[in-house]
């Protein structure tokens, strides 16, 4: 027998959840954009006149709760899941029953983790960073509180082993010179309180793992952030949301999602292009 497979994209919807997704408040909405075409995004960045209609969400089981939010995109169930949509809710395309997707654990990757980052205290654009990374490499920290700055082409891998509260992580500048961020979080609690940034507004740059003793990420307040989060056994909250329109861009895979107040949520289709991969999985086969 000949099989052909071909090796799956990681993120190919704006949230998808193990357990259910509750987006509350008003001004919730999900949309998308492909930050590699200048007809749906303007300098590889997100552009509300430019937004297209594939913020799709979906859920194994549980429930999603559509409320009074606009989700530019289909609604995708799986065998066990229902959704509510309140008479002020929208969903653009369509209901479906046959979501089915294997959220595995994550495992840390080989590397040389012993490494500790020497703190590197600079103000830069008036924000002060406790942590400056200007090279390529992977490093271990016990617990973050302090602000992080990536270089432009500086590449770091960085597993956090307790818990973390940064207020801003940023990666420098754009295109081919842009730095690149990989967390790698087995601490079980994650909150932002300010922004996770990418200057050129590519997710795919900014990257959060979270290890099967990951079970809590938030956004608090005005967060925003900018990336993907793959965390399957953790209950992901986006509370607040500011005024404009720019709040999470990128993806996320997490056990359940909760979105209140005023949050938008902008899904890049070049995800499927320069994102991870999950896995080669079967695409044809014949008798030979």
């Amino acid at each position: 027998m000949r099989i052909t497979t071909t090796n799956v994209p990681l993120f190919t919807l704006a949230i998808a959840a193990k357990n259910g997704i509750d987006l509350k408040g008003n001004g919730v909405g999900t949309d998308s954009f492909n930050s590699a075409d200048s007809r749906f995004s303007t300098d590889t960045r997100y552009d509300p006149t430019k937004a297209s209609t594939n913020g799709d969400i979906a859920t194994f089981g549980g429930v999603v709760n559509v409320g009074n939010a606009d989700v530019h995109g289909d609604v995708f169930l799986g065998p066990t899941a229902t959704d509510t949509i309140s008479k002020n809710g929208v969903v653009t395309g369509t209901v479906q029953n046959d979501f089915n997707f294997d959220f595995g654990d994550v495992t840390l990757p080989g590397g040389n983790w012993g490494v500790s980052p020497l703190a590197n205290p600079q103000t830069i654009n008036g924000v002060a960073y406790q942590y400056v990374f200007s090279g390529n490499a992977d490093y271990t920290l016990s617990g973050l509180s302090g602000n992080i700055y990536v270089d432009s082409n500086a590449h770091v891998r960085l597993q956090i082993t307790g818990n973390a509260s940064p207020s801003i992580i940023r990666v420098a500048s754009n295109g081919t010179n842009s730095g690149s961020l990989v967390i790698y979080m087995s601490g079980a609690s994650f909150t932002l309180s300010s922004a996770a940034l990418v200057d050129g507004g590519v997710a795919a740059n900014l990257s959060y793992y979270g290890l099967p003793s990951n079970t809590s990420i938030s956004l608090n307040g005005n967060a925003s952030f900018v990336g993907t989060i793959y965390a399957p056994n953790a209950d992901f909250k986006m509370g607040g949301g500011g005024s404009g329109v720019y709040d999470f861009v990128g993806a996320c895979i997490v056990k359940s999602a909760a979105m209140n107040g005023h949050f938008k949520f902008h899904y890049d289709e070049n995800l499927v292009n320069v994102g991870p991969a999950r896995g080669y999985v079967a695409r044809s086969w014949r008798e030979i």
